[in-house]
């Protein structure tokens, strides 16, 4: 019995569904063509309506909405979290674009020790200084270290003020910072600027050292020492005496020569020897046997030359700082202490000439301080933007916002158009009903 209950049932079910129809009216009440097309109708609106909610029902679900959120007079740890999650979209302006790099970057450096040092030092000048400079052979240290050193400790004093200088520009420089930069953008800018900076001022002081070296030569100056030229004097029987000028012969070894009139380059070893310089008589020739040698100096044309061939290797080294000392009147009191190798970056046999190309300077050091430039940034706001999914009660809202329109054209269209389709039919095929 249970099971014909539910068989009848079941029978019953499917026969109301059958017959459903929503579109009943007194036509199809008094006309069974009418009450078919209804009932048909009703089918095709119910799997039209069906499958239109579901369509919509996927598509919002799985669209996504753009969201903006705008963030006023963030702090800086704010800042930092969002560049971590929103990067691409954030925007965060400035109030204030034009930053000088001065009050946010640290600059400074460190110049090789022999700028620091008693060899550039007044007290070491006036050390080297004798009455009778001039009448030392002129590879003789004697004759040519007063005016090297006197022009060392010139050049560390220019390089360090121009140094000075440089770094003063760079921080009286502004930044141009529409937004905010991130802490590695910045650091990467300030890099930059440094570079910028350290390059232009190198180059700067090396071109106007080569236009001194440069004009120096083509005007053939004339040095105190006579390292270009001698002028002899010749006393004629009547008393009368004249002067004239005799250019210079270096004889670097047995088979050249050099001329300071025609290149500037020409250098011998310095040393200390027991010649003097009447002995030369302009032809400036390493005597066979000295007294001692001052490992690395050269002298030649002029004394920037001679500084620039030359090197600081034996001032780096005790025994041959000693043996230089012995030459020289040192007081009981005066104590000269050789350079100390673990304090520069450069070998000891380094031209003074890199170290002059390279300002002296050892280490360049610039840091940038990220919370004071954002301090000084000061964003006004930072907006960014991000996608999210709709939410279940987002996407039920649309659909009952929709499911009104939906069902009030289906309505009109549907019964329409069965309706056409089976008046079509029926004339078609007047059997049909």
């Amino acid at each position: 019995k249970t099971v014909m209950k539910a068989v009848t049932a079941a029978r019953w079910i499917l026969r109301k569904i059958g017959e459903w129809n929503l579109f009943e009216s007194r036509a199809t009440v008094l006309n069974p063509f009418h009450l078919r097309t209804a009932i048909i109708s009703t089918r095709f609106y119910i799997l039209l309506l069906t499958i239109a909610v579901m369509t919509l029902a996927m598509f919002t679900a799985l669209s996504s909405q753009i969201q903006t959120v705008v963030i006023r007079h963030p702090p800086q740890a704010v800042f930092e979290e969002l560049h971590s999650q929103y990067s691409n979209t954030l925007q965060c302006p400035c109030n204030r674009i034009d930053i000088p790099y001065g009050t946010f970057i640290e600059a400074s450096y460190k110049l090789h020790p022999v700028c620091s040092s008693v060899f550039v030092s007044k007290t070491w000048i006036n050390l080297l200084f004798s009455p009778q400079i001039g009448y030392y052979f002129p590879m003789d240290f004697r004759s040519s270290a007063m005016g090297q050193f006197q022009l060392l400790s010139t050049l560390c004093s220019f390089a360090n003020r121009t140094i000075q200088d440089a770094i003063d520009d760079l921080l009286s420089d502004t930044l141009l910072s529409p937004q905010v930069l991130t802490a590695k953008s910045l650091d990467v800018q300030s890099q930059t600027q440094h570079m910028f900076w350290r390059t232009s001022t190198t180059n700067g002081f090396r071109r106007l050292l080569d236009i001194v070296r440069s004009t120096t030569h083509s005007n053939s100056l004339q040095p105190s020492l006579q390292t270009t030229k001698m002028h002899l004097l010749h006393v004629f029987p009547n008393g009368s005496i004249d002067a004239y000028p005799l250019d210079t012969i270096w004889a670097l070894n047995r088979s050249t020569e050099c001329f300071c009139g025609s290149t500037r380059n020409c250098s011998l070893p310095s040393g200390f020897f027991s010649r003097f310089a009447y002995e030369s008589e302009g032809y400036f020739a390493l005597p066979r046997s000295s007294l001692a040698n001052v490992t690395g100096f050269k002298v030649s044309c002029y004394a920037l030359e001679s500084l620039h061939q030359s090197t600081l290797e034996c001032f780096f080294n005790s025994a041959c700082l000693n043996i230089v000392l012995r030459y020289f009147p040192l007081s009981n009191n005066t104590r000269i202490y050789a350079l100390d190798i673990n304090q520069t970056q450069y070998a000891p046999n380094t031209s003074i000439e890199i170290l002059v190309n390279n300002l002296f300077i050892e280490n360049w050091f610039s840091n940038s301080l990220f919370s004071v430039y954002y301090l000084q940034c000061a964003p006004i706001s930072c907006t960014y933007k991000f996608t999210e999914k709709k939410s279940a009660l987002h996407v039920l809202t649309i659909l009952l916002g929709l499911y009104g329109g939906l069902t009030t054209a289906l309505r009109l269209c549907v019964p329409l158009v069965i309706r056409w389709w089976r008046k079509r039919n029926l004339q078609t095929n007047p059997n049909a009903h």
